[in-house]
């Protein structure tokens, strides 16, 4: 009996080892998207994100073949119009510069 309890104890100290061994503090690599391609600054985009997709009008994406819906990040971001000469734009009579 004595014999035994000895290799449960030694068992469970090795199954301890073993277990404490295993956990590691490292923080995880976390692959980063490169959101500045065109599947992500397009107006229209893949919902599957497919590498190459997105474009400047609705249609269906040439690598899974969804349709391409509207990218709400580039629609919520200002309009650019450019360089300016620092003027304001709030009495504008819809001239062109």
């Amino acid at each position: 009996m004595k014999f035994f309890l000895q290799l449960f104890f030694c068992g469970s100290l090795l199954f301890l080892g073993v277990q404490f061994t295993a956990c590691t503090s490292s923080p995880k690599v976390v692959k980063q998207t490169d959101t500045s391609a065109k599947e992500y600054t397009s107006a229209y985009t893949c919902p599957m994100k497919c590498v190459g997709s997105g474009s400047d009008k609705p249609g269906k994406c040439p690598a899974c073949k969804m349709d391409y819906t509207v990218n709400e990040t580039k629609a919520a971001q200002p309009h650019d119009h450019g360089a300016h000469d620092g003027h304001d734009h709030g009495s504008h009579d819809g001239h062109n510069h």
